[in-house]
């Protein structure tokens, strides 16, 4: 009876390490998720903590000018109430789904936190030109603002400025949204043009391989070279 009771004790050890083992795994993956999650909302809570936000300045008047081409010239001053700078401060103007004009490059610059600015937009049409004609000036106008962090992640500002007959046009509503999407190599962006060389190398050596696997299967596909003696 001995030996009996021995290997019904033995399978019992063998039950227990094997519920063990298996709970260890669990809290091993459980650890391991639960160190991805804390560092992923460290990150967040630091591009939270140096994120831009670009709104209307104090003077929320889009004001218009004409320069001697006769070409439309806004003016809005914009000030960063974010945390970090807001590095390329630009805008894009519309009406509806029609593009009117951008800002001006060469006024393009950094805005501090707590810092303001006098952002210039062009119009790129004339009042004498037909389609600016019928449609200027719009009751009602869209300014898309967009500007990077200290990440090179990209934020945008959507206002919707507003004119009533005989008064000033202003900038009214204000949206602002983050994205996740980073500069670009185009922008000069040293860590991107990095990815961007990175990405090219892993598809080059892709791509070398796939060629020296199918230049093996076509040889192994070949007959092999018939080496027989000519009969004398």
């Amino acid at each position: 009876m001995a030996p009996t009771v021995v290997a019904e004790f033995v399978w019992g050890w063998d039950f227990f390490v094997a519920i063990g083992t298996l709970g260890l795994a669990g809290f091993t993956a459980w650890l391991a998720r639960a160190t991805r999650d804390l560092a992923t909302a460290g990150r967040e809570e630091q591009r939270a903590q140096w994120r831009p936000v670009v709104v209307p300045g104090v003077d929320e008047d889009v004001r218009e000018q004409t320069d001697h081409d006769g070409r439309i010239h806004l003016t809005l001053t914009v000030r960063n109430i974010g945390r970090g700078p807001a590095f390329s401060v630009q805008a894009q103007v519309r009406n509806g789904r029609h593009p009117l004009g951008a800002s001006i490059p060469n006024t393009m610059r950094t805005l501090a936190a707590g810092e303001e600015m006098n952002l210039r937009m062009r119009l790129v049409e004339r009042p004498d030109d037909k389609f600016f004609a019928r449609h200027w000036p719009p009751g009602v106008l869209e300014i898309e603002l967009s500007y990077f962090d200290l990440d090179e992640r990209w934020h945008h500002t959507d206002l919707m400025s507003s004119r009533r007959p005989g008064d000033p046009r202003r900038a009214g509503r204000t949206i602002v949204r983050q994205t996740e999407r980073r500069l670009g190599p185009v922008h000069g962006s040293k860590r991107a043009i990095a990815e961007q060389e990175r990405h090219d190398n892993a598809k080059r050596t892709k791509l070398a391989r796939r060629a020296h696997g199918l230049a093996s299967t076509v040889r192994k596909r070949l007959p092999a070279p018939h080496c027989g003696t000519t009969p004398d």
